[in-house]
């Protein structure tokens, strides 16, 4: 994935860095308590993730606590962005996937801890007239951040779900060869994927064979396909 995108502080009056810089410092002062909001309102508005334990809501919080430290980090210009700084975030993709969790959840979980670190941001900017102008200005970096890291979590559960696929399709290749040669899988992987579709011991079962063959009366492969 190309480099991270750009984040830090743009150009602006010396007035306005300080606003930028002081809410970003009291975000951060508060960061544990937002993430906290952040995992509540998933739980709410989620309903996949509604259903889940503690444990669960554990991993969630640590996941949006390093969103969110890295955000502020990056917003205040004292860090770049790069692929390797989302590898928590790979692997937390990678678990929700396994875990049976569908894209459209992971991608409302990074919706809402967008939304919760901007209503954050706007409560800790006040409402001077500087103080909002300079809360504008991380509008755009923060939308390149979701974006950003969003879509490296995409790339994870496609890549994971592309690897279930192959071994599905290799599971039935290896069930259909057992099943063709005359012996029932009686344990393992196999026996599972056989119980899967209703094959068992004493199911009634028929295989037939065919093999297609050129078209006799015209000729015609394309035909006879």
């Amino acid at each position: 994935m190309p480099r991270g995108p750009a984040l830090g502080t743009p150009r602006l009056s010396e007035p306005l860095r300080r606003e930028r810089r002081r809410i970003l410092h009291a975000v951060h002062d508060r960061v544990e308590e937002v993430a906290e909001t952040a995992v509540e309102v998933m739980r709410t508005e989620i309903p996949s993730y509604a259903l889940q334990d503690e444990r669960f809501f554990g991993d969630v919080r640590e996941q949006v606590l390093e969103h969110y430290r890295m955000q502020l980090a990056a917003l205040a210009g004292d860090r770049d962005m790069a692929p390797e700084d989302l590898v928590f975030s790979r692997a937390a993709a990678m678990r929700r996937a396994r875990a049976g969790f569908a894209l459209e959840d992971w991608i409302s979980a990074f919706r809402v801890g967008r939304q919760v670190l901007w209503d954050a941001l706007l409560d800790c900017a006040g409402t001077s007239a500087e103080a909002q102008q300079a809360a504008l200005s991380l509008v755009t970096p923060l939308m390149r951040y979701v974006d950003y890291a969003s879509t490296h979590a995409a790339q994870a559960y496609v890549e994971y779900q592309q690897h279930v696929v192959a071994d599905a399709d290799r599971e039935r290749r290896d069930l259909l060869d057992q099943l063709l040669a005359g012996v029932a899988p009686t344990r393992g992987p196999l026996m599972a994927a056989a119980q899967a579709y209703g094959i068992g011991a004493r199911s009634p079962m028929m295989a037939v064979v065919a093999v297609c063959v050129g078209d006799t009366r015209t000729g015609d492969p394309t035909s006879a396909e």
